[in-house]
């Protein structure tokens, strides 16, 4: 909780004292966003994992080593380093995933996992590919590069590209 009140303060610092021309370094200050203020760049260690959700359903949770985001008003992405990301359908089923990267965008409404996934559903199957996005407002799942799903009676469906629900209960491999 502290955390969250020392970058509220931050972030009202920023927004009433915005340095025109450039900082003490010489380095040119971003340009503003809408309100005037120029996007705040954040890094640092994940000790807590973080929590996506709309109402009182939990879309995601995602637990990181460390990370890295530029937050202009409304429009923040951050990328998250060595990410385990544990998405949640309607129903109750969820995907665990793992992959190198996660890049959160606000204003897309996306969490993009590359640098090779690989992801369990709830009910047994393995999903390995080289990207997936996940998209918040359709809660969909699109995946590309070298797709490969298996059940755990060792089935395997092979593709260069798939589009499922969370559960995926309803996967499309092509």
């Amino acid at each position: 909780m502290r955390r969250w009140v020392a970058l509220a303060a931050l972030f009202a610092t920023v927004a009433c004292n915005p340095q025109p021309g450039g900082n003490a370094r010489g380095t040119p200050t971003p340009a503003p966003s809408a309100i005037g203020a120029p996007p705040l760049r954040i890094t640092g260690k994940l000790t807590h994992p973080i929590v996506a959700q709309r109402g009182n359903r939990r879309l995601y949770q995602l637990a990181a080593r460390n990370y890295d985001g530029i937050s202009p008003q409304g429009a923040a992405r951050t990328t998250f380093y060595g990410a385990d990301i544990t998405f949640y359908d309607k129903r109750g089923s969820t995907l665990e995933a793992r992959a190198p990267q996660a890049v959160v965008e606000q204003a897309r409404h996306t969490v993009t996992m590359s640098g090779g996934v690989v992801a369990h559903s709830s009910a047994g199957l393995l999903l390995t590919c080289t990207t997936l996005v996940y998209d918040s407002g359709k809660e969909t799942i699109h995946g590309e590069g070298n797709v490969r799903a298996s059940n755990r009676q060792g089935a395997t469906i092979t593709g260069n590209r798939f589009d499922s629900d969370v559960a995926l209960d309803h996967i499309r491999i092509r």
